[in-house]
């Protein structure tokens, strides 16, 4: 916390004793410079001006030298002075001589011993230091408090007090220190005699059970008034475990009686039917508002055991605890019910000892009738809403088969493509999702609209010319291109038939499904040329599905493909076409895949 750097002044016929005493380290947080002044008969001038800023000045000259001195030395503010006696002739005698040192070393005086005598000299410097921090950190520490604190010796005398006391007693620290209770306390023997303070009493009871004691004292404050203090005294012990005084702390916590009419302006403040009880659990002070809910005058209340009247009056008896509430019904005497939130909550004084209870009264009958308007509004709306999504839902359902009908009635083959799709993309899927591969396969919701809109995918192709769509051989390269137009006009007739459905999920995927279902991982798909992980997932399982029915199945412009050299076509374009996490999937999926395909 601090840290002293010593001015060490050396005055000597030479410079050797500097030289041995440097040999000593300085003690934690401290330091030390030396100066020395080669000892001259006329040199006293030169010796008082280098005095000025010593703390500690080392004095190797002849005894004679030092009476000369001495007027000066008596004067000065630094009191660490040391004399070295070199022989047992060369001695310090006389009262005035001695009384001006700090210390004197004796002869002889080889370097063990001066190193010696200089260490102790710097401990017992240290430990003034230490004593001062000490006593500066304590009278920080009570003055910074304001409760009153006292030390006294074993006769009752205070040793120090704090500035709380003082305030208190009205007396500084100095007339405070060495006097005992009746003087502080403007006492005669005859008050103390009436038994009415029991301050030394209690400290006589510290001293001999030897362990801090609470007390309730009663005490006169300046203006005459009674004050009640709680009071923690504690024995004070010297290093032979020995009583020697007693350490006291006090608050002012007057009786919570005392307090009645201000506390009654505070309650009646409070629109919340509300009573307090002192430790005991009597009632001491009730509001208006809790006069009126009960159809009780306060008279009634007051000093009635609080445990007892909320048994009778609202019949329960349980005991509440910090931060608990409890609601019940009360009938007034008009016969009215309200339904009551009660509360109780302890009271503490300074020292985290209960002095009371404060309890609440709060009538919530409206507030709960709104609540149950609410709870039933909400039910009937939660029961209308489910209604009308089973409606939409079942909506859906049958406008997808009517769609899926109209793409068989156009084309037998597309037909059959998209029930085979449908169940390569729900494999698929499974597989996927099995592996968690995809966080969003986890979600229930995405994972049921994808397996739904795989009907959805070829939507588009019900906006193609029959010409195009029933070619029997392979398209030129025109027809190929308005080919190419059934994903985007696939979106296109989503937006119109599902986007005002009420169910955007649902939309979202059937839509992103039926557009980019020809996009290709590479970027070399259609119709926006999208790649990577910019092509939504349910469009990159749909391709792998879209491209292995193609492969298998019979076209007019080909022959079927055995499943193995399918599977060996797809494998070979992961990465490139395709994603080649849903290709891994598709792969562990096979067997899946082979049973769908017979059925």
């Amino acid at each position: 916390m601090y840290f002293k750097e010593l001015n060490i002044l050396i005055c000597s016929p030479d410079g050797k004793m500097e030289e041995q005493l440097r040999q000593v380290k300085p003690l934690e947080r401290f330091g030390h410079k030396f100066t020395t002044i080669i000892y001259k008969p006329a040199g006293q001038m030169e010796f008082e001006a280098a005095c000025v800023d010593a703390d500690v000045i080392i004095l190797d000259v002849p005894t004679a030298e030092i009476q000369e001195s001495l007027p000066y030395l008596s004067a000065t503010l630094h009191p660490r002075f040391v004399y070295c006696q070199r022989s047992e002739a060369d001695t310090l005698t006389s009262p005035e001589q001695l009384e001006v040192f700090t210390a004197v070393w004796a002869a002889p005086l080889t370097t063990e011993r001066l190193q010696f005598y200089f260490a102790r000299l710097l401990r017992d410097i240290k430990n003034e230091y230490d004593l001062r921090l000490s006593r500066t950190c304590l009278d920080t520490t009570i003055d910074s408090l304001p409760d009153l604190i006292w030390f006294k010796d074993a006769r009752g005398a205070h040793l120090k007090v704090n500035n709380s006391f003082c305030q208190l007693v009205g007396k500084t620290k100095e007339q405070c220190q060495g006097r005992g209770h009746y003087y502080i306390w403007n006492m005669d023997a005859e008050e103390y005699g009436k038994g009415e303070y029991v301050c030394l009493e209690s400290e006589e009871t510290v001293m001999k059970v030897k362990k801090t004691c609470v007390f309730d004292e009663k005490l006169k404050g300046l203006n005459g008034h009674m004050l009640q203090f709680r009071t923690y005294k504690s024995p004070i012990f010297d290093e032979d475990k020995k009583v020697i005084g007693t350490m006291g702390v006090a608050r002012d916590v007057s009786d919570l009686h005392k307090l009645s009419q201000e506390l009654n302006l505070i309650l009646d403040s409070i629109p919340t039917p509300a009573l307090l009880t002192d430790a005991e659990g009597v009632i001491i002070n009730v509001n208006k508002s809790l006069q009126n809910l009960t159809g009780t005058k306060e008279q009634d209340l007051v000093g009635k055991v609080y445990d007892v009247w909320k048994r009778q009056a609202l019949h329960f008896n349980k005991k509440l605890v910090s931060g608990e509430h409890l609601q019940l019904a009360h009938q007034t005497e008009t016969g009215n019910t309200l339904q009551l939130d009660i509360s109780e909550e302890p009271v503490y004084d300074v020292f985290h000892d209960i002095i009371g209870c404060f309890c609440l009264f709060r009538d919530v009958t409206e507030h709960l009738n709104h609540v149950n308007l609410l709870l039933n509004y909400q039910k009937q709306l939660e029961k209308d809403v489910n209604a009308k999504t089973a409606e939409i839902q079942k909506m859906q359902q049958q406008l997808l088969i009517s769609f899926a009908d109209l793409i068989n009635s156009r084309d037998n083959i597309t037909g059959d493509h998209i029930k085979n799709t449908s169940k390569y993309v729900h494999i698929i899927a499974d597989k996927l999702r099995s592996q968690h591969i995809f966080k969003e396969l986890d979600d229930e919701t995405f994972y049921q609209n994808v397996v739904r809109s795989a009907t959805m995918h070829d939507i588009g192709k019900i906006a193609i010319p029959d010409v195009i769509l029933n070619k029997p051989g392979r398209f030129e390269p025109a027809e190929y291109e308005i080919m190419k137009r059934h994903a985007a006009l696939g979106g296109e007739i989503l937006d119109q038939v599902l986007a005002g459905m009420g169910n955007p999920a649902y939309y979202k995927v059937a839509r992103n499904m039926a557009v980019y279902h020809h996009e290709k991982w590479d970027g070399t798909g259609y119709p926006e040329g999208k790649k990577g992980e910019e092509i939504p997932l349910c469009a990159r399982i749909m391709a792998v599905a879209d491209v292995l029915d193609a492969l298998i199945s019979v076209r007019p412009y080909k022959k079927a493909f055995p499943l193995d050299e399918a599977y060996a076509i797809i494998d070979k374009e992961a990465g490139h076409q395709f994603d080649a996490r849903v290709v891994q999937a598709f792969d562990l999926a096979r067997p899946d895949i082979e049973k769908a395909q017979k059925h």
